[in-house]
């Protein structure tokens, strides 16, 4: 009885073993059968009620990230983002604005195509928009370069760290300085009255032109003295109209109301510079170092309506988008449209290029400068990190080989030399270069470098202007060799700018031997060196 309970035993053990084994083996194997992952990773969505994959519905606002872009089937991390900005109403905005479809993303937009959700919010005030971006409250905001050194202070005070990818537009012939005719230079406005919107583009724009001048620092002081302030531009335009001042800084169309008026001309405008009025597109930082691959489709797409812009391509589908998006265009025709945009310049890929290379910074920097003259407080350090020029260069392949816009710029020719050599200066600038005795040798590179940087920058700021470099010796009995010899050295002075990037088609050198000396009788030596200097002036010879 005992041996046979115990094999009982046994089998019954025996056929439990069996039966565990088998569910070991099959269930394995129906849950393979059903899945449809096998080797692919899973995709792990933050939100697991709102997944979508990369190029599929934009309208939960999902822009992916591979984690690993060299993987051949990389995972991806879905990120629900709603990245949010506030414009003023410009016509500078009008490729950031299109390539969004609108106010908020559109599926058939280039910001919708790259799978973003972008909500762009009008607002006029700039301390409104200001705030919001302080407070986290907005991811971008944009605004000239100018007013960018004015906010600079209170970004810096709130630990608001911004970076600057991409410039929207610039200024062409927009802003300006008008003047009654008697007054032909900017060193000239030391005996006018200049009128100004206070805090306007248009006060940065006349402080800066006197600061680039050769005036003493009590003439500028006089001339920056003489500028009167009001509520708005449109109020400094009816005083100049009416005869009370004789000197305006201000915008179209203001611009050609006063010279219509009679007794006016065109001192300076932003058609001879163009980037001394121009609009950069900034993010919080924060929000860069945790999104790059936002910020890069967002500058992609932006450059994408500058190109198709340049064929017209889908130009009413871009009209009636910005139209119905800033309240301000909302009667404008299409033409009307492209008009203001001869006046704002969109800009591409190789002009954004040239702005992170020569002048963005300098001119941030210049404009700090200026804020401060008239009593503001600036963040100058704030130019030495800001721009960040990384995403137009990821950008390359794409963009390098496509059409420029067109940058044709005033030349020197046979035709208009005389004209130029003429022409009264803009403004003048004077240094001395010391070369090797009887020859066009600097004597010093490094030195000669540290006294042509300014004029350097000058000319790349100014860059529709002509520059006419005048070389002079200190000599009492001028010999045909030493004119011979001073045109040489403005020569070499111009192989310099030259070198620094300047077009070669728009610098005339002339010779003057001693012909034009500071001091006709110089004593000392330091009237002598003064003589042996190189002067540069900066002409316009085209009319407005």
């Amino acid at each position: 009885m005992k041996t046979r309970v115990k094999w009982k035993t046994v089998i019954t053990c025996l056929i439990f073993l069996v039966c565990l084994a088998g569910l070991f083996f099959v269930v394995p194997k129906m849950k393979n059968e059903n899945s449809n992952v096998k080797s692919t990773p899973e995709v792990v969505p933050e939100d697991e009620s709102n997944t979508e994959t990369k190029g599929g519905s934009t309208s939960g606002g999902k822009y992916n990230v591979s984690k690993d872009k060299q993987a051949s089937t990389p995972t991806v991390k879905v990120e629900d983002i709603t990245v949010k900005g506030e414009l003023d109403n410009w016509s500078g905005w009008f490729a950031l604005v299109g390539a969004n479809g609108g106010n908020t993303t559109t599926p058939d937009s280039y910001f919708g195509k790259s799978n973003l959700d972008v909500v762009i919010t009008p607002v006029d005030s700039d301390e409104e928009k200001l705030q919001h971006l302080i407070d986290g409250d907005i991811d971008f905001t944009a605004c000239t370069i100018n007013r960018l050194s004015l906010i600079s202070s209170n970004l810096a005070v709130s630990d608001t760290a911004i970076v600057v990818p991409l410039f929207t537009d610039s200024s062409n012939g927009g802003d300006g300085i008008v003047a009654r005719n008697e007054f032909t230079s900017i060193e000239s406005l030391k005996d006018a009255t200049i009128g100004v919107g206070k805090g306007s583009v248009s006060h940065a724009l006349v402080v800066w032109a006197i600061n680039q001048t050769d005036l003493s620092d009590g003439d500028k002081a006089q001339i920056i003295g003489n500028i009167k302030t009001y509520p708005s531009a449109a109020d400094a335009k009816d005083a100049y109209l009416n005869g009370e001042i004789n000197a305006l800084a201000t915008w179209q169309p203001y611009i050609d109301e006063a010279v219509a008026a009679g007794d006016t001309h065109v001192l300076l405008s932003t058609k001879t510079s163009s980037s001394l009025v121009m609009d950069a597109l900034f993010f919080r930082k924060d929000f860069v170092e945790a999104h790059p691959e936002i910020v890069e489709a967002i500058v992609d797409g932006t450059l994408s309506v500058v190109e198709d812009m340049k064929t017209e391509k889908d130009s009413e589908k871009y009209c009636e988008v910005f139209r119905s998006s800033l309240p301000d265009f909302a009667d404008n025709s299409d033409d009307e449209i492209k008009s203001m945009l001869q006046e704002s310049v969109l800009l591409d890929w190789h002009q954004n290029v040239d702005a992170f290379e020569n002048t963005a910074s300098s001119m941030f920097v210049d404009m700090c400068s200026v804020w401060e003259s008239i009593g503001n407080e600036t963040y100058p350090e704030f130019g030495d990190n800001i721009f960040d020029d990384s995403y137009i260069r990821k950008l390359s392949s794409k963009y390098e080989n496509t059409m420029q816009s067109d940058t044709s710029e005033i030349s020197v020719t046979d035709e208009n030399k005389q004209q130029v050599i003429d022409a009264d200066a803009l403004l003048t600038k004077t240094t001395t270069v010391n070369f090797v005795p009887q020859t066009s040798i600097f004597m010093d590179d490094a030195e000669a470098e540290a006294a042509l940087d300014e004029f350097v920058k000058i000319a790349k700021i100014l860059n529709g202007s002509i520059i006419q470099i005048e070389g002079n010796v200190s000599s009492r009995n001028t010999t045909e060799a030493e004119v011979k010899l001073s045109e040489e050295r403005a020569e070499t002075v111009k192989a310099f700018l030259v070198s620094k990037g300047v077009s070669e088609n728009r610098i005339i050198t002339v010779g003057n031997g001693g012909y034009k000396p500071v001091f006709p009788n110089p004593q000392t030596s330091d009237e002598y060196k003064q003589n042996r200097r190189v002067d540069l002036f900066f002409k316009i010879i085209e009319e407005y």
